[in-house]
């Protein structure tokens, strides 16, 4: 019984460092805010090659820049976790709204 125990305990260990490695790779993929003359965008790499620079907010009408550093980080983790899931790194205006992106920079203008 001890010995079965013992097995069972060295493989749940096992799969648990595995998981972790899996949740931990990002395939080099990293994301940077990056300020604006009017606001923020960002930067995604691939192995310090850029790969995507934004410079507003994706899906809404014009070249709006996003208002917070927040924002343009939120939406970058949101592409950087696409890229990472072999997804395609568009975003949708619903997903901006989901996660609360200020479309409305007065305080920029």
């Amino acid at each position: 019984m001890k010995i079965l125990q013992k097995n069972t305990y060295k493989t749940l260990l096992l799969l648990l460092v595995l998981c972790t490695a899996c949740v931990e790779q990002n395939y080099g993929i990293t994301s940077e805010v990056i300020p604006l003359t009017k606001g923020f965008g960002y930067v995604i790499r691939i192995e310090e090659k850029v790969v995507i620079k934004q410079t507003f907010i994706p899906a809404v009408q014009g070249n709006v820049p996003f208002c917070t550093e927040q924002d343009a980080q939120r939406t970058a983790d949101l592409v950087t976790k696409k890229m990472i899931e072999s997804k395609g790194p568009s975003v949708t205006l619903e997903e901006l709204k989901q996660l609360q992106i200020d479309f409305n920079c007065v305080h920029l203008l």
